[in-house]
């Protein structure tokens, strides 16, 4: 067998010449006669495979620098890792990318789309902030939901959540609207006459029945 590899086997010659610097390469098909591969992962590709799982995994960017990291990288054959500086840059470079996608997809047949909205209290600085979703059916009927934003708001008054609500819409393109799923609190009242009356003025087609039944009070169990 020793043999075999060594003096005839072409799949693993490619393989062992691909690797003289221990890096990380992979076997795949090559065309339709199924034939075997070497490819090698791109330094690109796994520093975006890393950024992606210290966001899943809601892990601290000073992981990035432990030890713990560099050792995973080291016996893995990986490539060496960033600083949580260049980490930062490229999170916020990979936050760019997926909304430039999310805006394509939301664009490209424009749809009418279903938001809703509701605000969190920081336990730790007493911080306020306003989350948007939207819902909305694609061309293939499949349900879909985005996170438009996660706004820092000074205070819960209807004036500013309708400030807020509009920037997203404006920041979206969003110029069809559903309807909005907001809490029982008093100062969505104001919000949502407020907001009706902007949406508005964006076109005839904005609101579906001039607005009549735009609200909707979230139900808890």
């Amino acid at each position: 067998m020793k043999k075999h590899f060594e003096l005839t086997c072409k799949a693993y010659k490619v393989w062992q010449s691909s690797n003289k610097e221990n890096t990380q390469t992979v076997l795949g098909h090559d065309g339709a006669d199924g034939s075997l591969k070497v490819y090698k992962v791109s330094e690109s590709v796994i520093r975006e495979a890393s950024i992606e799982m210290f966001i899943l995994g809601e892990l601290p960017l000073s992981f990035i620098e432990s030890v713990a990291w560099r050792h995973f990288c080291s016996k893995a054959k990986q490539y060496k890792p960033v600083s949580r500086r260049t980490a930062t840059r490229e999170i916020v470079m990979l936050y760019v990318k997926k909304k430039a996608a999310m805006k394509k997809i939301l664009g490209k047949n424009k749809q009418r789309l279903s938001l809703t909205t509701d605000i969190w209290v920081s336990n730790n600085t007493g911080d306020s902030y306003m989350v948007i979703t939207t819902h909305f059916v694609d061309a293939n009927w499949q349900l879909k939901k985005m996170i438009l934003g996660f706004k820092h708001v000074i205070d819960h008054k209807g004036g500013t959540i309708c400030k807020v609500l509009l920037e997203c819409l404006d920041e979206w393109n969003i110029r069809r609207v559903f309807c909005i799923t907001v809490d029982n609190a008093t100062a969505n009242n104001t919000e949502m006459n407020k907001f009706k009356k902007a949406v508005k003025l964006i076109g005839d087609d904005a609101l579906i029945l001039k607005g009549y039944a735009l609200t909707m009070c979230c139900s808890h169990p």
